[in-house]
């Protein structure tokens, strides 16, 4: 058995009601059966609030391998390293911009916790990830947009 990684963006009145809503979408249109590498797998879910500097030293961390794979890839002479030199200057510039900001995306904080496998998201059996989408200084009653993320069995 394995896991794959879901994320998904509902609206609702509280982060439970649009988990629910989630689950039950999840389930509707991925079978009831178990299994499905979606968040109907889930029955739970925990709040996460990004922390920043965990979130730079990770990118920082990942743009040092990058730039060491980079150099060993270059002094190889292997036929088909041209594209792999490619793929991590590519990599390079996407993550060099992350090390150095303060602020992250919704999507770039899930995507990095489960790369860093944190452990309140990392279980197929346990919680889901939540994070809360909606600015905290609107003065309107609107629905709010929650995202939830994780690993699921498949």
């Amino acid at each position: 058995m394995g896991a794959d990684t879901f994320f998904v963006r509902v609206k609702g009145k509280t982060a439970r009601d649009a988990f629910r809503e989630a689950v039950e979408d999840a389930r509707h249109w991925s079978g009831h059966g178990g299994y499905t590498g979606t968040i109907a797998e889930k029955s739970d879910y925990v709040m996460i609030t990004p922390n920043t500097a965990r979130l730079q030293e990770h990118f920082k961390a990942e743009l040092r391998v990058e730039r060491q794979r980079l150099r060993e890839l270059r002094k190889s002479t292997h036929i088909h390293n041209q594209w792999n030199i490619e793929l991590c200057e590519k990599r390079i510039k996407d993550l060099a911009p992350k090390a150095r900001r303060k602020r992250h995306t919704p999507d770039e904080v899930a995507n990095a916790l489960i790369d860093m496998d944190d452990r309140r998201i990392c279980d197929k059996w346990g919680p889901a990830g939540c994070i809360d989408l909606t600015p905290k200084l609107t003065g309107k009653r609107k629905p709010k947009k929650f995202l939830f993320f994780g690993w699921a069995s498949s």
